[in-house]
């Protein structure tokens, strides 16, 4: 039965995929559901009278006892999705994504759910905004709704035929005018929820709102949408998204069995670019949790779609925000650090280069010069589709003065831009999506499938799994080969999420990009990095700080926990199967000369810095989540500068390019075990010194960063209460 099962699930992925590729261009029942889902295009208005507020977060608040006159109604809807939808005004409908129980106790709120949807407010308006509390069933085939034949039969019928769950309203509730028009930066509002029936108890939803200090170019600009146009890959991988991101579940570190697996020298490896490119290869099967089939399988059909080099340009900022948070589901909540003000303003570009992703590349000018500069003008070989979109090739280096203030930005054919010029916001975008594409570069193929991949799968091979070093250091390969399983068909196909989403050509373009990162990749240690970027002395970067710290701190682990395993030098070169990993590091990790001789200190130096790497640089340069939920952080699909000058889409992202960074992002923000949690039940020795003075230094480095953060940009990168411990997404 599961086999008949999955092969009609399979033939009807199949069908609809084609279906929907021939004619949803043409569909106007899609294109009344895109219409109805995709919304805030608001009236202009003058700038000057203009309020800009962002509903963040909704929340249905009171009673939970049985007299509760909310919760009798939902515990006759348990198979049925609830949302909030917002009016304002005519044209102004959000909606929330689907309301789900709080994790905390002891609350008070019964329901809560992401919005991040805005509305444009003039002082004058007597306009109320109305909150309807809706109910939509899960599936429109009744009691088999759980079968997965026919969830897939639904998002048939949504894409295919039009058809959509039907939806009904329970309650309501009214936010008058005065509430609304408040200055503050951020605001908590609630209203009333209001009852057919006259009931005693009150319920309120609660909204949490945010004032937008957006300027002209970001608050009013307004295109003409037509969501018929966006590419059927984006339209399939959005209804399909959630359902996959459903299916994972990373443990607690304190969740973490022993590992079992003997060690194995053939592991069974996976070559995505097959003979052309050796180098790129992992292991088939992960040591803990294998990638679900049919995820597997959704996302290689997904590819097999054809390549059509759409270009949809959101109305505006604020409906590129909506559209994500819809797309992406609760699975990228705002950034771990908290909410970026204001991020596209002149002032974030040093949080960017200093306290973010672009850390890695910024570097001391050189000579007599003063200031810093991040030269990310390398990444300008790649090859861009050349077509009547004009997309710009990546890169551009950028100044800053010796606060880290940006003076200028230098594009790839020298033109400077500086503040106050005409094209400066696309120049600050372009300079940004530099710093967000070398990252991703960066993250995924050296952290991923050279720091993490190699490290994982030399423990895999060498040492059995009573062997301390491998009890001890399995932890930080958690589901790392089940990630890069899980993304081959994303990453490196030819029509694949990250194709899709970049302006690259495929030969010449994203296929070179993992060849050249991953083939020049080398072994290096991190303080060196920083030292040859020249910022080990500047008191506002975060990897010379945090980054320096964490990385001593796991130094320290591994010498005192080498220590402890081996008595002394020649108990450690009687130790065959370390001398074989040791040997096998050399060779994939491309170890300098230096540390290449098998002796225990440099084992020590090795395996530091492999445990650095795959917990705090990588929870660093994989650090998105600003960039992935604002169309207006990053262009992945930018084109020439004066292309959408006259409607303001030359500084928001298309839906195809943002719809690309969210969900690559959605899947590498996965809650993740941390640092910050304990593991010792896997050691060989739970009570080691090694262990117990490891968490009194992470203890210490927590404390150091809360007291750094409260007089710079907040940044919790290498926080342990926050910084994963293993590549697991």
């Amino acid at each position: 039965m599961n086999s008949l099962r999955l092969s009609l699930s399979l033939a009807i992925i199949c069908a609809v995929i084609c279906s929907t590729y021939a004619s949803v261009a043409s569909s106007s029942h899609w294109n009344a559901y895109k219409q109805k889902e995709l919304f805030l295009a608001n009236k202009p208005t003058p700038e000057k009278d203009i309020l800009v507020k962002e509903i963040t977060t909704v929340k249905i608040k009171g009673c939970k006892d049985n007299n509760c006159p909310l919760k009798r109604i939902l515990n006759n809807i348990e198979d049925k999705e609830v949302f909030v939808s917002l009016c304002y005004g005519d044209e102004c409908i959000l909606k929330s994504i689907d309301l789900h129980k709080p994790q905390q106790w002891n609350t008070d709120c019964l329901l809560e759910g992401l919005v991040n949807g805005h509305i444009i407010i003039n002082p004058e308006s007597k306009e109320k905004l109305v909150c309807e509390l809706r109910v939509r069933n899960k599936s429109l085939f009744g009691p088999m709704k759980n079968m997965k034949l026919f969830r897939v039969m639904d998002i048939a019928a949504a894409l295919f035929l039009g058809m959509k769950a039907k939806e009904r309203t329970i309650v309501t509730a009214t936010f008058e005018p005065e509430q609304l028009k408040s200055q503050v930066e951020k605001d908590t509002i609630q209203a009333r929820l209001k009852f057919k029936e006259n009931v005693g108890r009150q319920v309120m939803l609660q909204l949490g709102l945010h004032r937008e200090n957006w300027n002209e170019l970001y608050s009013t600009s307004k295109s003409t949408y037509n969501g018929d146009n966006v590419e059927p890959f984006f339209q399939l991988t959005g209804k399909f998204f959630i359902k996959t991101m459903d299916e994972a579940n990373n443990k607690k570190a304190w969740e973490f069995q022993k590992t079992t697996d003997p060690a194995c020298l053939d592991l069974k490896m996976i070559t995505p670019l097959l003979d052309e490119f050796p180098l790129l290869s992992f292991p088939e099967t992960d040591e803990f949790d294998p990638v679900p089939p049919k995820v597997k399988t959704t996302f290689k059909i997904l590819a097999m779609l054809p390549f059509k080099d759409s270009l949809t340009h959101y109305r505006n900022r604020s409906h590129g925000i909506s559209d994500i948070r819809q797309k992406v589901g609760k699975y990228i909540p705002e950034p771990k650090e908290g909410r970026w003000m204001n991020p596209a303003r002149d002032e974030s570009m040093k949080r960017v280069y200093f306290s973010s992703i672009g850390n890695f590349f910024v570097k001391k000018a050189e000579g007599f010069k003063n200031g810093y500069v991040a030269d990310v003008t390398d990444i300008k070989k790649y090859a861009v589709r050349e077509n009547e979109h004009k997309y710009v090739k990546y890169g551009a280096k950028t100044f800053f003065d010796e606060e880290g203030n940006i003076q200028k930005i230098e594009d790839n054919d020298g033109t400077v831009y500086k503040p106050g010029d005409e094209y400066w916001e696309w120049a600050k975008l372009k300079s940004r999506t530099a710093a967000f594409s070398k990252a991703a570069f960066v993250h995924l193929a050296e952290v991923h499938y050279c720091w993490g991949n190699r490290g994982g799968d030399a423990l895999r091979m060498f040492l059995p799994p009573e062997h301390p070093i491998r009890r001890a250091c399995t932890p930080h390969f958690y589901k790392t080969h089940h990630t890069c399983v899980r993304a081959q068909n994303s990453l490196f196909d030819e029509a694949g999420l990250l194709f899709r989403g970049l302006a690259l050509t495929y030969e010449g373009g994203l296929k070179q990009v993992f060849m050249d990162y991953i083939g020049n990749f080398e072994f290096s240690r991190y303080p060196d990095d920083i030292k040859s970027q020249g910022v080990e002395n500047c008191p506002f970067h975060v990897g010379a700080l945090d980054g320096v710290d964490l990385h001593t701190i796991f130094c320290n682990y591994v010498s005192e926990l080498f220590d402890e395993t081996y008595e002394n030098e020649k108990a450690f070169k009687l130790d065959k199967d370390m001398k074989r990993m040791h040997e096998y590091l050399v060779k994939t990790l491309k170890i300098p000369r230096e540390l290449r001789p098998y002796t225990l200190n440099n084992a020590k130096a090795i395996w530091g810095e492999i445990l650095f790497r795959v917990t705090g640089f990588h929870n660093a340069v994989g650090a998105v989540t600003a960039f992935a939920l604002d169309p207006a952080m990053t262009n992945i699909r930018q084109q020439e500068k004066e292309i959408g000058k006259e409607n303001g889409t030359n500084l928001v992202a298309s839906e195809e390019g943002a719809s690309g960074v969210a969900f690559i992002s959605a899947i590498t923000q996965l809650p993740c075990p941390t640092i910050g949690q304990c593991w010792k039940q896997v050691l060989a020795n739970p009570d080691a010194k090694s262990y117990a003075n490891l968490r009194k230094a992470l203890d210490k480095l927590e404390e150091t960063i809360e007291i750094r953060n409260q007089v710079r940009f907040r940044n919790v990168d290498y926080s342990p209460k926050h910084c994963a411990i293993s590549i697991s997404s």
